[in-house]
């Protein structure tokens, strides 16, 4: 195999599959396109044909027809250890090949889920993988050295949040609140809500592993009001702004 990308397929939402699928065009050939289980819908929303599909198939039964066309199906008992994406990945970098991994539809509505693939891809981060996630409302990335950011009009704020304890050496260019080789830590929100001033910004980092997340401010309710069912406010500015001595607001 000579691919050097891997594309994995979750079942969670899509805000945008339009979008989504904009970001996947380039270098189409190079992608092999594993499913977790479910994810194998989304392949159908983006135009993408899937080559793998993987986990313990609780989602939905077999696609393939009478004849066996259709993706490679990977089954596994549904009483496993793993989750299904967890298969998935170990699948895609048994190809020495693989280098980059994008994750599609991971960020659902389950918390739970969301926060064990968050910690699942950035396994692979800290083992020198190029790692993103793409859901529609966020992109997120992350950098153990040097990153450059191009801009998109689709997202109004850029946050730099910590995955490991503390992250050493921050320097940012091309952002309205620059850093200055300073140290970010997971329990505060140093980095939060920053601006591109131009087209793109440079992240560069010391030491640690760092997330950088594009984000939306119109995402609509809050999770409490998700869950409740309350009516939701029309947004203004956001109410996860904050004005501190840093400037970041």
């Amino acid at each position: 195999m000579n691919r050097s990308k891997a594309l994995l397929l979750s079942n969670g939402p899509l805000s945008d599959p339009a979008w989504v699928r904009s970001q996947l065009t380039r270098n189409r050939s190079k992608w092999l396109v594993v499913a977790a289980d479910g994810g194998f819908v989304h392949g159908a929303t983006l135009g993408i044909t899937v080559d793998v599909r993987i986990g313990d198939f609780d989602s939905a039964t077999s696609t393939n027809d009478p004849q066996g066309h259709g993706p490679r199906e990977l089954r596994f008992k549904r009483d496993k250890d793993e989750t299904d994406l967890e298969l998935a990945l170990a699948h895609v970098v048994s190809f020495p090949s693989i280098r980059e991994l994008v994750l599609v539809g991971g960020m659902g509505r389950r918390l739970d889920h969301g926060l064990t693939n968050l910690n699942l891809m950035a396994r692979y981060a800290g083992k020198g993988y190029r790692v993103s996630l793409l859901d529609g409302d966020c992109r997120l990335r992350f950098v153990d050295s040097s990153l450059l950011v191009e801009s998109d009009v689709r997202f109004d704020t850029v946050s730099l949040v910590p995955y490991s304890p503390r992250v050493t050496g921050v320097q940012t260019e091309g952002l309205v609140y620059p850093l200055r080789g300073e140290t970010l830590y997971r329990d505060r929100g140093r980095g939060v809500s920053n601006r591109f001033k131009g087209s793109r910004a440079r992240i560069r980092v010391g030491s640690g592993l760092l997330m950088v997340m594009e984000v939306r401010q119109d995402l609509g309710p809050t999770l409490p009001e998700a869950l409740d069912g309350a009516p939701v406010p029309k947004q203004g500015k956001s109410r996860n702004r904050f004005s501190s001595s840093t400037g970041y607001r």
